[in-house]
């Protein structure tokens, strides 16, 4: 789960000295809605830096937040996600609270091939055949699946590649 919390900075109380820094605490629970298991808990605090200017023009523009970003990983399930802001200075608080479902992404895994290779020629073989036309002796089907653009991929016996090598990659997914 990816989050965002904020605060306008007009809300907080100011230093009553010459720097307008500005304190505050957040606080961010999540907790297993289905089970009373311990909450993941984070706490941060917000000390911000601020100038005068940063807080005149905040005053007027409304989209100016300061914002606390996280990331909880967090298993497929109902969980209660709850965030409580306090201003250290003032003792003010608010708070906002959610549910949130995480939905499961797992599921039968796709059939697939990956080919990677340096070894690339001209479609037709190299050799002064036109692109698209079948070599001598060989049966076609259609098009060929090593065949990207207007160019012919060849398998590699190895799966290692020196380094600064240009290697060519091509992925088929079946039946997805």
């Amino acid at each position: 789960m990816v989050f965002s919390a904020g605060v306008r900075p007009g809300e907080l109380a100011l230093k009553n000295d010459k720097s307008p820094d500005l304190e505050a605490t957040v606080l961010v629970s999540v907790q297993d809605r289905l089970f009373d298991s311990m909450p993941v808990l984070l706490e941060q605090e917000l000390r911000p830096a601020v100038t005068r200017d940063f807080l005149e023009r905040a005053a007027e523009d409304e989209t100016i937040s300061l914002s606390y970003n996280g990331r909880i990983d967090l298993s497929p399930g109902r969980y209660s996600f709850k965030v409580l802001l306090r201003d250290d200075r003032s003792g003010r608080m608010g708070a906002f609270e959610q549910a949130i479902e995480v939905p499961s992404f797992s599921g039968d895994s796709v059939p697939s091939s990956l080919l990677l290779t340096r070894q690339v020629q001209p479609r037709g073989g190299g050799d002064g055949e036109a692109a698209g036309k079948e070599s001598p002796g060989v049966e076609s089907s259609g098009r060929d699946l090593l065949d990207v653009g207007e160019l012919s991929l060849a398998p590699e016996p190895g799966r290692v590649f020196p380094r600064g090598h240009v290697i060519y990659g091509v992925y088929h997914l079946y039946n997805a």
